[in-house]
C-alpha cells in the first residue's frame, strides 16, 4: 500500500481521535466570554467533517455509491455516531443531549458530501444548500457574539471586561430568588421581590410595583 496514502489515514484517524478527546471535557471549560464559547461550539463541524473523510477510509465501498445513496449512508451513520457521542458527553459529565451540538455534527458532515459532490463534478444544488444552512445555524452565534463584543468594547472601553464570573452568576438561578411581597407597594396590594445574591453577605433586592391596580 501507498505510504502516502497509510500516512493520511493515520493522520486522521488520530486528528479525530484527538478532537473526540477535546469534546469530551467540554463541559467543564470555565469559558465566560460568549464568543469563545459558540466558537468551541463550531468545531463540531471541523470534528464531523474529518469523522465523516474517515468513514470513507474504513468504509471504501461507501464511494462507490450514486450520490444519492452515499450521502445517505454517511448522514445516518454521522447522526448516530452524533448520538453516541452526546451519551458519551452525558454519562461522563451529567450534560443532557444538545440539538445545537447535533445541528453541528450534521453540519460538518453536509460540508463533507458538498465537497464530494464538487469533487465527483456532479453538482447537487439541495446538498450545497442544505451543508450552507447548517453551517450558517452554527455559525451565526459565533459571528453575533464576535461582533457583539467588539462593539462593546469600542461603546464601552472601560467597561468591556468588567464581566468577572461573580458578576457571570449574579443571575443565574441558584443565586436568587423571586417573591410576592408586601412591602413598598406603591400601587395596588402587592409587589415582585427578586433578590440576587452575588456575594455571601450582600443582598440587594429589587421591588417592582403593580401600576394601574393590577394585583401581582
Amino acid at each position: 500500500m501507498n505510504p502516502v496514502s497509510n500516512f493520511k489515514k493515520a493522520a486522521l484517524v488520530f486528528l479525530s481521535v484527538a478532537l473526540f478527546a477535546l469534546f469530551l471535557p467540554g463541559s467543564y471549560l470555565q469559558i465566560h466570554l460568549r464568543s469563545i464559547y459558540h466558537l468551541w461550539e463550531c468545531g463540531h463541524i471541523i470534528l464531523f467533517f474529518l469523522s465523516s473523510y474517515c468513514l470513507l477510509l474504513f468504509f471504501p465501498r461507501l464511494s462507490r455509491l450514486p450520490l444519492f445513496h452515499f450521502s445517505f449512508a454517511v448522514l445516518v451513520m454521522v447522526l448516530i455516531l452524533a448520538i453516541s457521542v452526546e451519551g458519551l458527553q452525558g454519562w461522563v459529565s451529567g450534560k443532557g443531549i444538545e440539538p445545537a451540538d447535533v445541528v453541528g455534527d450534521l453540519a460538518g458532515a453536509s460540508l463533507f458530501l458538498s465537497y464530494t459532490s464538487w469533487r465527483r463534478r456532479v453538482e447537487n444544488i439541495l446538498i450545497h444548500g442544505i451543508a450552507f444552512l447548517l453551517a450558517f445555524f452554527v455559525l451565526w452565534p459565533a459571528l453575533s457574539s464576535f461582533a457583539d463584543e467588539l462593539l462593546a468594547r469600542y461603546q464601552f472601553p472601560l467597561l468591556a471586561d468588567f464581566e468577572t464570573p461573580f458578576e457571570i452568576s449574579r443571575f443565574e438561578g441558584k443565586t436568587g430568588s423571586a417573591a410576592r411581597s408586601g412591602q413598598y407597594a406603591y400601587h395596588g396590594q402587592y409587589s415582585a421581590r427578586l433578590s440576587f445574591y452575588p456575594y455571601p453577605l450582600i443582598k440587594p433586592h429589587l421591588l417592582i410595583a403593580a401600576k394601574g391596580g393590577r394585583r401581582l
